[in-house]
């Protein structure tokens, strides 16, 4: 069994290995950075490989060292995720799904975080980490304000609707009698 190219070294993040170099133009920047990217890039590498040859085992370890390392980003427990969806792990994957929604809540894109938190619920419907992230979100979907609360007891107004519209199927009955009477043909009986 060939193990990942990440893997092969002894520890890639060997704090030991950091010295500053001096880049073009002049810039300083330090080993590890590179070194964590290239690491990073090869554990990309190594998951999608992993997920692409269905060994969705290896891929959930590949894809929690990621998340280790990118802690910020939620793309990785949602693909960890999927792989524990794979393997029949519901309470896995549900921790990880709402992991993922609150690093979606936390960069403020709440639907998608909502969309996650959603489906770790029906992978597992006691996951206390999604019913807090959902109260969350469901408490900033809906602000309380006293305006509001006033509105909602007065009386309510009369509101005018709009005048329906002809329907498409009318419109194209005049339009095709408008042609035939410019074509001079009489119209069909009924």
């Amino acid at each position: 069994m060939c193990r990942p190219r990440c893997l092969r070294s002894e520890n890639p993040l060997d704090l030991s290995r950091i010295r500053t170099t001096t880049a073009p133009r002049g810039r300083r920047r330090s080993a590890l950075m590179a070194t964590r990217q290239e690491t990073i890039r090869a554990l990309r590498e190594d998951a999608r490989h992993y997920v692409e040859s269905r060994r969705y085992a290896q891929a959930v370890h590949v894809l929690a060292k990621l998340e280790t390392l990118e802690p910020q980003e939620p793309e990785w427990p949602r693909r960890m995720a999927e792989c524990l969806a794979a393997l029949k792990k519901p309470t896995e994957q549900a921790d990880a799904l709402a992991r993922a929604g609150e690093r979606f809540e936390q960069r403020h894109s709440e639907k998608k975080a909502d969309a996650l938190c959603k489906l770790a619920l029906v992978a597992d419907p006691r996951n206390a980490r999604a019913r807090s992230l959902q109260a969350r979100l469901k408490q900033a979907a809906w602000p309380v304000d006293a305006g509001l609360l006033a509105a909602r007891d007065e009386a309510p107004k009369q509101v005018s609707l709009p005048k329906p519209q002809r329907s498409a199927r009318h419109s194209l009955q005049i339009a095709l009698r408008a042609r035939r009477l410019r074509a001079g043909r009489p119209e069909p009986s009924k």
